[in-house]
């Protein structure tokens, strides 16, 4: 999260402390309590998103390297070598593999994207995921 959304949130949390008249000490804290749980379960959001675009890198280069196999067998081929057959085929069916699982990973992360979005506290008795799309 950038240094002005974090000031956009901050700022609209001083404005609802400082205009605020909180009855008791117990409200302010319930309200506090409801702004550090929706910003701690965007930072998991955000965290899980991270994990699966790590996890999709890691597939790429299996995959880089299953191609890289596949060509050397081919290679081998060409230049009159013994390649058993069934080696090219696990060759095939791992880069099959790695692609789906890509495939799968990718869909996750296109599925979980969420816009930049921006806690503000509204009013006394409101609190807002605000999204900004920049």
């Amino acid at each position: 999260m950038s240094k002005n959304k974090f000031e956009n949130m901050f700022s609209g949390l001083d404005n609802a402390f400082n205009n605020a008249k909180f009855e008791d000490f117990d409200e302010m804290l319930l309200k506090t309590r409801k702004v550090a749980e929706t910003v701690s379960k965007k930072s998991l959001e955000k965290l899980e998103l991270s994990k699966k675009k790590i996890e999709a890198l890691d597939v790429k280069s299996k995959l880089s390297t299953a191609y890289e196999n596949l060509g050397k067998l081919q290679y081998s081929v060409i230049d009159g070598e013994s390649v058993d057959d069934d080696e090219i085929e696990r060759a095939v069916e791992s880069i099959k593999a790695l692609k789906f699982k890509l495939s799968v990973i990718n869909d996750e992360i296109n599925s979980s994207k969420t816009s930049n979005e921006v806690v503000e506290v509204v009013s006394d008795d409101e609190i807002e995921i605000i999204s900004s799309d920049e």
